[in-house]
Parts: structure tokens; C-alpha cells; sequence
């Protein structure tokens, strides 16, 4: 009876042993399950648009519509995360991206990702004319230059004071303006840090600059143009602006 029994456990040990081995040899090639439905950022390449997405990356061919997908899981990708927030491209080709979660990473076809930080959540990057990384987050404001990393940030801002810092532009001048949230609108510069102004809005979440210099700021309370001396608002009560 024992024999009997010892040769059926022998035997069941085999079975699942073969069974798993099946199972496990045929998880070689994984699927990774994401979505690109969200569409946090795009840059126009010319022929290709690239679009951060909130799952990973994509190259859409303008021509042809024809798309490819960089993820975390993929061998072509392996981006920090599938999350994105923003992009942009520096003079060299290279795309860098901005994560949810896990900073920042540098893309290229042909090396795949070669660097990236496991900072705090990105809002903004762009690409200097020197070939400066600057990307923004909360709490600071970062400088890349392909080795060291510089921040600034507010006496104000801390763990306890966090500082949003959602999008910056730089403008003719190479001065940068900042939008964000609880500080709302900052003008930068390496000699001079950073400089709070009144936006006239409780949060910027982007910031663009026309041909003149102007400087457009989209808040929550409208849209405002400032020129360098004056601040016009305009919002539903002076504007056809759906919204404020």
C-alpha cells in the first residue's frame, strides 16, 4: 500500500512538473496591455508627429497614418513607465519624455532608452539651444546637461509647501517663465533664480509666447496676456471664452 501510494505522488510530481514546465516554456513572448486613449502632449516632426500618451509612446507617420508604439514591456521602448506627461526633442534627434511617476527618460530608435531619473513626476521638458534638458515637476525646477543636474526651487516650497510646476517656455531673450500652482506665474534666470509675479489667476497650467514676445497664460481664471508690463484678462465676462 505504501508503494502504491509513494509511486502515485511520484507519479502526480511528474505530471504537474511537465505541466508547468509546458506553461512556463510557452511565456517567452509577453503582451503588454495598455491604452493610448489619453493624449497628454504631441511634437511635430516633421513627416511624424510624436504624441505622449497614457500608454507610452507614439510615432504616427503624417502621410500614411501608419503608427508605432514604444512602451515600458517592449524591447524597441522600455520607457520608466507607460504613463507620459509631456516631450519634447533636443538638437540631436534624441526624444526625451516626462512620466507620471518616474521622472524622466531619453528615447532614440536606434539605442532604445540609455538614460533616464527616478524623480518626481515631470509636467514639462524642453530642449535648450546648448542641448540643456530642462524638465519641471513638483518642488523644482531641473537642468540637464547630459551629466549634471541642477535644480531651483522657492524658499517656499518643500514637502509641506509643494509647488506645482506645470509648464515654461523660454522666450527671445532666453528668460524662462514658469506657470504653475500655488505660485502661479515666475520669471527665471540662472543670475537671478526665480522671481514670483501675479498672473492674476489661481493656477497656469500652460504657457505659450507669440511672435511680439507676449506671453499667453491659460489659468483658472481665463485666458491672460501679458506683455512684459501689463497684465488683460480675458474670460466670460468680458470675451466669448466658454469657460473660465
Amino acid at each position: 500500500m505504501k508503494t502504491t501510494l509513494l509511486q502515485l505522488k511520484t507519479a502526480l510530481l511528474l505530471v504537474l512538473l511537465t505541466v508547468s514546465g509546458e506553461i512556463f516554456s510557452q511565456l517567452t513572448d509577453w503582451v503588454n496591455y495598455t491604452h493610448g486613449d489619453v493624449l497628454a502632449k504631441m511634437y511635430n516632426d516633421g513627416d511624424y508627429l510624436w504624441i505622449a500618451t497614457g500608454g507610452g509612446l507614439v510615432k504616427l507617420n503624417k502621410a500614411t497614418e501608419e503608427k508605432t508604439f514604444y512602451t515600458r514591456a517592449n524591447a524597441n521602448g522600455g520607457l520608466p513607465e507607460n504613463q507620459l506627461r509631456t516631450l519634447t526633442k533636443d538638437n540631436v534627434g534624441n526624444i526625451w519624455v516626462g512620466t507620471q511617476y518616474n521622472g524622466i527618460g531619453k528615447f532614440n530608435e536606434t539605442e532604445g532608452v540609455s538614460y533616464f531619473t527616478w524623480m518626481q513626476s515631470c509636467y514639462s521638458i524642453k530642449a535648450d539651444s546648448d542641448d540643456n534638458i530642462w524638465f519641471s515637476g513638483s518642488y523644482h525646477l531641473n537642468k540637464f546637461d547630459g551629466t549634471n543636474l541642477q535644480q531651483w526651487t522657492t524658499s517656499g516650497s518643500s514637502l509641506l509647501n509643494w509647488w506645482n510646476l506645470y509648464d515654461f517656455t523660454f522666450d527671445k531673450d532666453g528668460i524662462l517663465w514658469i506657470g504653475g500652482d500655488p505660485i502661479t506665474f515666475s520669471k527665471f534666470t540662472e543670475e537671478e533664480g526665480i522671481q514670483e509675479l501675479n498672473s492674476h489667476c489661481s493656477i497656469v497650467n500652460n504657457i505659450e509666447i507669440d511672435n511680439d514676445n507676449n506671453l499667453w497664460l491659460a489659468g483658472e481664471a481665463g485666458l491672460v496676456k501679458y506683455t512684459g508690463d501689463d497684465y488683460i484678462i480675458f474670460n466670460t465676462g468680458n470675451s466669448t471664452l466658454p469657460s473660465d
